[in-house]
């Protein structure tokens, strides 16, 4: 059996070999090394490159070039291809003008309000909201005519394929009171921060009445007094041409008679 001394002695020698062997790992692992060679610079500049200059100077130099070895007629039509695309735009123009007149057109023929079957509506007690918001919907508009009066029926008017508002609506009242009240104090009104336009159903109550945008594109529409006034100028016109014929033909007949008669007197005369 061994005594104390000899394990003491047995455990530090095991320590200290233990302490020799990572001492020898540590000094192999975190020994110094060599730098790793040096590999030079990776980006290197081209060769005929210069740095900085724009790209647009080399590419209307190539243009150039190119121009200079093609023939002039079809530098001739490249340039005349602008020219062209602008004299269309007018015609472009016209032609869309007349979509929009034949297009308002069509829907003030449409446009019935005294026969509709599809408006229940009572005139007199119906008003109309103009300048909402984009956003708004029926019980917006419905909340801010509560302070009116009862508010029977809303309406908001969309586009029949986009289903967008068109920004304005129909609000019937319980009382015709109540659309009077509603049109008179409607001023510094304002719904969602846009400033509500509010008056009564012209449509149904003025004859002849026509909104905004039709009544905007029958102002291009020529009337029929215009088109008297422009016939009855042309006929004037034609008139007064065929009068100034046929003086100028008397004259000239007049010319030749007094020229024959002086020819004949001065032969008899010799």
């Amino acid at each position: 059996m061994q005594s104390p001394t000899e394990t003491e002695e047995a455990r530090k020698g095991s320590l200290n070999e233990r302490l020799d062997r990572h001492m020898a790992w540590k000094r192999e692992f975190f020994r110094t090394r060599s730098p790793p060679p040096a590999i030079g610079r990776i980006h290197r500049r081209q060769a005929g490159h210069k740095g900085g200059a724009p790209v647009h100077i080399t590419f209307k130099r190539a243009r150039e070039i190119a121009f200079q070895q093609t023939p002039s007629d079809d530098c001739a039509a490249a340039h005349d291809v602008p020219n062209s695309q602008e004299d269309s735009t007018e015609p472009l123009k016209m032609s869309r003008h007349k979509q929009w007149l034949a297009q308002m057109r069509e829907e003030r023929a449409r446009r019935s309000p005294f026969t509709d079957l599809q408006i229940h509506s009572n005139a007199q007690k119906t008003v109309i909201m103009a300048n909402l918001h984009p956003d708004t919907i029926e019980e917006d508009v419905r909340r801010f005519a509560d302070q009116f009066g009862r508010v029977v029926q809303v309406r908001i008017v969309r586009h029949n394929r986009t289903g967008k508002s068109r920004r304005y609506a129909f609000v019937e009242y319980g009382l015709t009171g109540e659309a009077r009240r509603a049109t008179t104090y409607s001023k510094k009104k304002r719904l969602k921060g846009r400033s509500i336009i509010i008056d009564i159903e012209r449509g149904r109550i003025e004859v002849g009445f026509l909104p905004k945008r039709l009544a905007e594109a029958a102002r291009y529409e020529p009337s029929d007094a215009d088109t008297k006034i422009y016939e009855k100028s042309t006929s004037q016109l034609t008139n007064a041409s065929v009068l100034d014929s046929q003086r100028m033909m008397k004259s000239v007949e007049s010319n030749e008679c007094d020229d024959d008669d002086a020819f004949l007197n001065a032969i008899l005369n010799n």
